[in-house]
């Protein structure tokens, strides 16, 4: 059997990476993601949960471009 793998994997950040990527804190990262207002964490095994690099990369583009410079 073959599988075809992107040139680059993505990356399962922790709930650790994540808040270090974002600067707000695990708890406040696990709200947000409860509320629907942050990447949705993926379920890897019974009691571990990881963010998608690539969800957190765009959530993190999506508040810069949010910012309003003058």
């Amino acid at each position: 059997m073959t599988v075809n793998l992107p040139n680059q994997l993505e990356r399962l950040l922790s709930v650790k990476d994540v808040a270090q990527m974002t600067s707000l804190s695990v708890s406040h990262i696990r709200r947000e993601s409860r509320a629907g207002k942050f990447p949705q964490p993926i379920t890897i095994s019974e009691s571990r949960v990881a963010w998608s690099e690539a969800d957190v990369l765009n959530w993190i583009k999506s508040k810069l471009g949010a910012v309003n410079v003058s």
